[in-house]
């Protein structure tokens, strides 16, 4: 594209996003990159007046557009990010406004390796805190998704800071909580999971209980990975990585024999847990007996 013609395309689309009159009959693509441009401002100046525009911009990329649209419109601010172009804040329209699970649990994720501190879980800790502290407790579906994101990041020092965050939603969010799910298997994530249910006996909760117990059994039917369990740490940020992959795999095992190391924390909540028992199922998917 010749010069002239991107000048002319930036001021365009520069002027479609502080003209809220004209969103509604916008082309959708144009509404995306419209948002792109406005997010990338306000990642580079980090002024809080913009955000007053963007927000109701965002809104209408949300009415306007398909979950696929954002999640590739995410993709693309993510990667500026990355590349330290622009800072962590243009990915907060994505955190606190966007209403689907999949793109604020991503944003969470993207968000929380990405934001540069003193210690590598600088990001995580700012993560969390939004969550508590800038998500009203009305909204129970952002601090969910929010949190689910936390927990899919598989490192076990983050989930150690975590704690029993079900804590931080209602009842019925606990159960959306427990349903997390990310294409590998991590062992910090099974035995945060293991810890989950120990709190669930001890609460006498029988129907969360069964939600994590079942998210439990569906673990070791993933293909990715080859059914293999890992201990990983994450590099935070992601772009200190000196070979490009930020994710430092420390150990692997397979899935039985990850089973055995967990089989007593298994038989101790068998021992515990009140008919009628759904433990010798998740321990069968696991290739343990009852």
């Amino acid at each position: 594209m010749a010069t002239d013609d991107r000048e002319r395309l930036i001021a365009h689309l520069t002027e479609l996003a502080g003209d809220p009159t004209r969103w509604a009959t916008a082309d959708s693509d144009e509404l995306c990159q419209a948002a792109f441009f406005g997010l990338m401002h306000y990642g580079a100046t980090n002024d809080p007046e913009e955000v007053t525009q963007l927000v109701p911009l965002y809104n209408a990329v949300v009415e306007r557009t398909a979950v696929e649209e954002r999640i590739e419109l995410l993709q693309q601010v993510t990667s500026a990010v990355e590349q330290q172009a622009v800072s962590g804040n243009a990915l907060m329209p994505f955190l606190i406004v966007d209403p689907a699970h999949q793109i604020v649990s991503t944003a969470a994720l993207n968000l929380a390796v990405l934001t540069p501190g003193d210690d590598p879980l600088t990001g995580p800790r700012e993560v969390l805190r939004i969550a508590v502290d800038h998500v009203d407790d009305t909204r129970q579906n952002t601090r969910t998704s929010i949190l689910a994101g936390l927990m899919l990041l598989g490192d076990r020092r983050v989930l150690e800071m975590l704690g029993p965050c079900w804590e931080l939603v209602d009842a019925e969010h606990r159960h959306d909580l427990a349903r997390a799910t990310s294409g590998y298997i991590y062992a910090a994530v099974v035995d945060y999971y293991l810890d989950w249910l120990d709190a669930c006996l001890k609460a006498g909760d029988e129907s969360l209980f069964g939600n994590v117990a079942a998210q439990l059994a569906r673990m070791p039917m993933k293909e990715a990975g080859a059914r293999k369990v890992f201990e990983m740490e994450r590099i935070m940020p992601a772009w200190l990585a000196p070979d490009g992959v930020p994710i430092r795999y420390k150990q692997t095992w397979g899935i039985n024999e990850y089973a055995r190391l967990i089989e007593p924390r298994f038989r101790d909540l068998l021992a515990r847990e009140t008919e009628p028992k759904v433990l010798p199922m998740v321990m069968q998917m696991w290739g343990l007996s009852a």
